[in-house]
């Protein structure tokens, strides 16, 4: 008695594997992705912490040092800098410069720059741009 019920060929089935084996690799490359890009929100979120931190010490310039627990910004004093191993891996340099038409007392602009290690050995970066017065607060006068 001859059965009618007839099975997968080899080619078939070899065909089957084949789309199978490149549909995981793309969820590999996907899942990869998804990695990274989850690597790069917490690091980012970390590096923007540490650069309001440094921008907060900014905020501290005009305060008196006697009343404070920690140390606070003398804006005479401000000048370009880097913390590049308190927080490692992270590095925080900060550049101040003038702001053309502004006498070198009254306004600074100042670019806060955290950076980390990437896990490919490649550094990754967030910048903050601002400006600083000499006046407390944040609105200039005219």
């Amino acid at each position: 008695m001859l059965s009618s019920r007839q099975g997968f060929s080899l080619i078939e089935v070899l065909v089957a594997l084949a789309m199978i084996s490149l549909a995981s690799l793309g969820l590999t490359k996907l899942q990869v992705s998804i990695e990274q890009r989850a690597d790069f929100a917490v690091n980012s979120v970390v590096a923007l912490n540490l650069a309001e931190q440094q921008l907060e010490w900014f905020g501290t310039r005009g305060a008196v040092s006697e009343y404070s627990a920690s140390e606070v910004a003398d804006f005479a004093l401000l000048q370009s800098g880097a913390e590049l191993d308190l927080y490692a891996p992270y590095q925080i340099r900060w550049h101040l410069s003038s702001v053309p038409g502004w006498d070198s007392n009254g306004l600074q602009q100042v670019q806060i720059n955290v950076s980390w290690p990437q896990r490919n050995g490649n550094r990754q970066s967030i910048s903050i741009l601002t400006l600083l017065s000499a006046q407390h607060g944040y609105h200039l006068s005219e």
